[in-house]
């Protein structure tokens, strides 16, 4: 099988003859209304939809369809958090580097967050979404949620199966890996739930991960300049002497997205 490098995705050939048939497709439906439908349509985008549609062209299209509407309707390039700007604690997911691959690995919290809000949490991650992936090119990223401080009402069947249906539905097949960090007996009811609304292929990328053995689990996918980053956030976040309050998550930065050879962002 010939593989080929497209828009920093590998593609064989037949999804780069579906991703042609996906295209023309498009163009012939008149299915760019605006300059930003015409950016968010580009090829590594076209495949991700593909795959998540098993390489069928007319489902593809019309889950894009949906997406651009859905884009459209809430712009979605102008959401922001406004839980956050008003309380910079609301919420803990950030970046906190990048895999050994380059994509960006996120770190959640539940004992660091103020606000429990389903419809706050979803516009922070669809404004860190968005601002993420318009910052690099990685296709995918990682992302380690850290049960400390997990109460049973942080997660209900309808907020969890409503933040599927986001990922599912508009952002297919961005998830590269995701790590349930020390996740306690209580929520393993409600994975039994949640997992019937989750694609067997997605599922396969979630992994839980007990706290004295992450290091021997992410060794392989961070480095361990990150390791030592995680280690922080986990003992800071266990320690009730550290003042959660006064640590400022919110301003720090991420160290800077690693390149490749020839100068070019890290694809992934």
């Amino acid at each position: 099988m010939v593989e080929v490098l497209v828009m920093s995705i590998l593609v064989s050939e037949e999804e780069r003859n579906n991703l042609s048939k996906f295209r023309l497709l498009l163009e012939e439906s008149d299915d760019f209304t605006d300059p930003e439908s015409l950016e968010f349509c580009d090829d590594s985008t076209l495949v991700r939809f593909l795959r998540a549609r098993q390489g069928n062209v007319e489902s593809a299209h019309a889950m894009i369809r949906a997406t651009l509407k859905w884009r459209e309707e809430n712009e979605t390039s102008k959401i922001v958090c406004s839980a956050c700007k008003t309380d910079p604690k609301s919420h803990s997911t950030r970046i906190i580097g990048w895999c050994m691959k380059g994509r960006p690995v996120f770190y959640s919290s539940f004992a660091s967050q103020t606000s429990r809000d389903p419809e706050d949490n979803i516009d922070h991650i669809i404004a860190l979404l968005e601002s993420t992936f318009k910052m690099i090119s990685a296709q995918s990223f990682v992302w380690v949620i850290d049960f400390a401080g997990f109460q049973t009402g942080d997660i209900t069947p309808s907020t969890g199966r409503q933040a599927l249906k986001l990922f599912c539905d508009n952002y297919p097949e961005r998830l590269g890996a995701a790590y349930l960090l020390d996740s306690p007996l209580v929520f393993s009811g409600l994975w039994r739930v949640l997992k019937q609304w989750i694609e067997p292929t997605t599922e396969r990328k979630i992994s839980f991960v007990r706290l004295r053995d992450r290091n021997m689990k992410l060794k392989n996918v961070f480095d361990s300049n990150l390791l030592n980053r995680l280690d922080e956030e986990i003992k800071r976040i266990r320690n009730t002497d550290s003042q959660i309050d006064l640590h400022e998550w919110w301003n720090e930065l991420p160290p800077v997205p690693p390149r490749g050879p020839n100068r070019s962002i890290v694809n992934a």
